[in-house]
């Protein structure tokens, strides 16, 4: 037996998109999205960056090469040597932020 479909509402107080659409998330955000991802896609990972950007809130997005989902906990091959690239892109969009 499945649990019963979530309502809207629930969705909604989960979804980061949704939180940006309504104003209550103003932090600066930085994603790192594998293009090898196999549960969500990056395009999910861009329009969230895209909508930040369009509310002038400080964003980036990094789309590692062959990089599946956590690739950073579960390795296959060797996706950390272009996935920590990507998240050292990440630590440059932090320093930047502080040094402002």
């Amino acid at each position: 037996m499945y649990p019963p479909a979530a309502t809207d509402k629930q969705v909604h107080d989960i979804s980061p998109l949704w939180q940006i659409k309504q104003g209550n998330y103003r932090t600066p955000t930085f994603i790192v999205h594998g293009n090898g991802d196999d549960w969500l896609p990056h395009s999910m990972s861009e329009g969230t960056i895209r909508e930040l950007k369009n509310r002038g809130i400080p964003a980036g997005l990094a789309i590692p090469e062959k990089c599946s989902h956590a690739f950073d906990l579960f390795p296959v091959g060797d996706p950390l040597s272009t996935g920590w690239t990507a998240i050292e892109q990440g630590y440059d969009f932090i320093c930047r932020l502080l040094n402002h």
